[in-house]
């Protein structure tokens, strides 16, 4: 079942209104990731540490240092991620994996992002745009 306040965490986090998250900002191409090493932080606060919606998932749940965090297991954070987040495997795998075609995981946009989420809440469903009738596949 899905775990409806861990998700809006997962968005407060995405967000940077959580103190504990507040130097991750968010690249949905990557677990957990040093920007210095050439990924962009797409939420626009420029910030030293990106991940993506799992990793953010992750590191609230474990309280998981970032550094550490880049050395886990990334079966193991999607593992812990969709636990954390009440989601299917089907759900799980819509939002980490399984985009619509014209979407890559390294250039979705933070508002895009938190709006899929958003969905997620409302519909139970994976809908990566407004109107979908189906989970992403």
């Amino acid at each position: 079942m899905m775990n409806v306040p861990a998700i809006q965490r997962v968005i407060a986090s995405i967000k940077g209104e959580l103190p504990e998250t507040q130097d991750l900002g968010f690249n949905m191409g990557v677990y957990v990731y040093p920007t210095e090493l050439g990924l962009p932080d797409h939420s626009g606060r420029n910030l030293p540490w990106v991940a993506c919606v799992g990793g953010h998932a992750y590191v609230l749940e474990t309280g998981c240092p970032f550094e550490q965090a880049t050395q886990e297991d990334p079966d193991e954070i999607e593992h812990v991620a969709q636990l954390y987040l009440g989601l299917s495997d089907e759900q799980a795998d819509a939002l980490f994996f399984d985009l619509p075609v014209g979407l890559s995981l390294e250039w979705i946009p933070v508002d895009h992002m938190i709006e899929v989420l958003e969905r997620l809440i409302q519909t139970g469903d994976v809908l990566w745009f407004e109107g979908e009738s189906h989970i992403a596949a």
